[in-house]
């Protein structure tokens, strides 16, 4: 049978990095303050430039897949036979509010089996998340539900090294190399109530009003976020709202 251990929630990654996402408290009349407001709301080109140009989110997308250099997400197929009667051999981290099925170990039985028998490329190994599982994709309880059925294969679809320290080092890389510090701060500060309900939004909603007049920098961001959303996202490792 597959063991289970239940996580506590992973702290924000606000907590978790060294990345500037916290809210910032800011006064809105200083030069300095004008200064960061136009680098926060304008796009990559533009920063190199004296003078700002409209914002263009598919340039913006592509310079970010440039500057952030993830690495793109790998995935592999494992089919397991269950006809012996062995067991699963695997300890995965579940926690309800996820997508995925973290590996916490390969313990024996067909996973190591499994393991002896394949190059290391295709090998299951800690830090890797399955997928899917007999085509169940999405649920987790859906999910192990299919791992501990009565039949005769497992098939089961992972993705290689997906953990929060991944994902912390690869925002920090984002920050550094792509110099979008600014771009962030500013967000935080709208987020913490710069739109408000006198100008159609609310604290923490910033990412919700993307066309809204103030909300410039949220759509840079969410540019700048991209790459990282492809990677992590849209697997279910993590949602758009932990990610922002």
């Amino acid at each position: 049978s597959t063991r289970l251990r239940r996580a506590a929630r992973p702290l924000p990654l606000s907590a978790r990095s060294s990345v500037a996402l916290m809210g910032n408290q800011a006064s809105c009349c200083g030069k300095e303050d004008s200064a960061l407001d136009g680098l926060a709301t304008t796009g990559f080109a533009e920063l190199q430039q004296d003078e700002a140009a409209p914002v263009d989110q598919d340039a913006g997308i592509k310079v970010a897949r440039r500057a952030s250099s993830v690495e793109p997400l790998q995935t592999y197929e494992v089919t397991l036979d269950k006809s012996s009667g062995l067991k699963l051999g695997l300890d995965v981290d579940y926690m309800a509010e996820r997508a995925v099925l973290p590996v916490l170990a390969v313990t024996g039985g067909l996973a190591q089996q499994w393991n002896s028998s394949h190059h290391a490329r295709a090998q299951i190994a800690r830090d890797d998340i399955i997928v899917e599982a007999n085509g169940c994709r999405g649920n987790v309880t859906l999910m192990l539900d299919a791992c501990k059925a009565n039949t005769q294969q497992l098939k089961l679809v992972l993705a290689r090294n997906v953990t929060y320290d991944r994902l912390v080092a690869d925002l920090e890389h984002l920050v550094k190399t792509a110099q979008c510090g600014p771009a962030f701060i500013r967000l935080s500060w709208m987020d913490s109530g710069g739109l408000s309900d006198t100008t159609k939004g609310c604290s923490s909603a910033a990412l919700r009003f993307v066309n809204h007049s103030k909300g410039s920098c949220a759509e840079t961001a969410q540019n700048l976020l991209v790459p990282l959303a492809e990677k992590y996202v849209e697997i279910g490792f993590i949602s758009h709202a932990d990610l922002w």
